[in-house]
């Protein structure tokens, strides 16, 4: 993770200099079985999430089981 917080930064300069935080979120992910009906279409604003709460997303049920924010300190 510590290597992909480098690579995004590499890849986006202008954000060397600023205060970053890299928050982790640990996702459980479950493909939801077909039924016949077309996927709904992405929502432009998501609900809030909770832990422990699922949420479909395009055919996929996300389950949200942890959430680290600042997982990498100063």
């Amino acid at each position: 993770m510590w290597r992909s917080a480098e690579v995004f930064l590499a890849t986006h300069p202008t954000f060397s200099d600023s205060a970053c935080r890299f928050d982790v979120a640990l996702v459980h992910y479950q493909r939801q079985v077909e039924n016949g009906t077309q996927p709904e279409a992405f929502a432009p604003t998501l609900p809030t999430i909770r832990l422990g709460q699922a949420l479909s997303v395009g055919g996929c049920r996300l389950t949200l089981r942890d959430y680290l924010p600042g997982a990498f300190g100063q």
